[in-house]
């Protein structure tokens, strides 16, 4: 995995530095993808390389602060290589949260967290996922990635 100076830049300005290019060179693309995600996009690597036609996606990758929404697009090079570029589509702050008493989204410390909107399940109420911002900063509580329905049906009803 190679990347540009982007990359290191929005990792760090997300709490992400375990993501910069020096911790992750040499490594799989597929090790930073959340496992309810992995075939879902391992599907769409091996569609670019044997069709030789680039791929593309919406998704969300929003911070406690702004929402974001990118467009990925992974385009064929020579000898198999795979290009990704990430293009940020918006950006808009949200509006005040309510408060979320933790309690009410994690067993034992952990929250179950959509892979794609990152929103959290509420406990005993399987349909129920709320946006918690707070909950987004890796020192509050050690997250489970799942997808939520919405984001199963919508984004990725393949799986």
């Amino acid at each position: 995995m190679r990347s540009n100076p982007a990359w290191d830049r929005f990792a760090l300005a997300n709490q992400g530095e375990s993501s910069v290019f020096a911790k992750v060179a040499g490594s799989s693309i597929l090790d930073v993808i959340p496992p309810d995600l992995r075939e879902f996009y391992l599907t769409a690597y091996r569609n670019v390389r044997t069709f030789e036609r680039d791929w593309w996606h919406v998704f969300e990758c929003s911070s406690p602060g702004l929402r974001r929404l990118f467009h990925m697009r992974i385009l064929p090079g020579e000898g198999g290589a795979l290009l990704t570029m990430n293009t940020l589509i918006s950006e808009t702050a949200f509006e005040a949260a309510s408060v979320h008493p933790i309690e009410n989204y994690a067993i034992d410390g952990v929250a179950v967290m959509c892979s794609h909107c990152r929103r959290v399940q509420r406990i005993g109420q399987a349909a129920t996922w709320d946006w918690i911002p707070e909950l987004l900063l890796k020192s509050q509580i050690l997250t489970e990635s799942r997808l939520c329905p919405f984001c199963q049906a919508y984004h990725y009803p393949q799986q």
